[in-house]
């Protein structure tokens, strides 16, 4: 796929995202209600590889022509939304973009200029993150209730710092390098201006307390410079 082709769902994705906020703000639904169902159906229709579209649950990217070797298919070029049912469709929303940005703007950020990146490396940080936040969501939807989680964390930012401890400590999975490159890429800049509109929540990962902690954790006593440069 076009890398500018594929970008333009970014902008789209603002205007629905800002709507939605105002619609939620507001006590009268009905002004805005038009833009937003416009905005909705524009993004719910954008191509995002050569069989799939951003409001599929299956992502595919096996017929795309971008793995480096030809054992590189199946799976390992496909992303479930599904596989998350915990978390709510306002955040997989913000994912989606999370993984269009680091697949198709990496050359705009990375100071190394690198080329579109390929599925296969990115897509193992985003099921990585899917796993834990689908976790930390469990967590808020059997306390609250699933009805209040999805009408009042309608985004990530909408987390405090205590969620994403709690959920660290009841993580059933290993804490990987791959997890530990999604955290680095939500609190990137440049993501964090076009997905959430501000900065989120900073969350220590490092030194959170993980059941189980892979021993290929990168070392993180020298600062990056560029999250999504490492993380791609």
């Amino acid at each position: 796929m076009n890398s500018v082709n594929v970008l333009k769902i970014i902008p789209i994705f603002v205007l629905f995202r800002d709507t939605a906020r105002h619609l939620y703000k507001s006590d009268n639904l009905s002004p805005n209600q038009g833009l937003l169902d416009s905005n909705f159906l524009a993004l719910a229709n954008y191509r995002i590889s050569s069989v799939s579209i951003f409001s599929d649950v299956i992502w595919d990217f096996n017929h795309d022509g971008q793995s480096p070797v030809r054992n590189v298919k199946g799976a390992k070029l496909r992303i479930d939304w599904s596989m998350a049912p915990e978390i709510p469709l306002n955040v997989i929303m913000e994912l989606k973009i999370i993984l269009i940005l680091l697949l198709y703007a990496a050359p705009s950020i990375s100071r190394k200029k690198r080329k579109v990146q390929k599925p296969n490396s990115v897509l193992p940080r985003i099921k990585a993150g899917m796993a834990f936040l689908n976790t930390l969501f469990g967590e808020l939807n059997e306390f609250f209730g699933k009805s209040f989680v999805i009408d009042k964390f309608v985004s990530l930012k909408m987390l405090s710092l205590s969620h994403f401890e709690d959920a660290a400590t009841k993580f059933n999975q290993v804490y990987g390098p791959d997890l530990a490159l999604f955290f680095k890429c939500l609190n990137n800049s440049f993501i964090e201006d076009r997905v959430f509109g501000e900065p989120i929540v900073r969350f220590d990962h490092r030194t959170a307390n993980w059941p189980v902690t892979s021993k290929t954790v990168p070392n993180d006593s020298v600062k990056m410079v560029n999250p999504i440069a490492q993380a791609v």
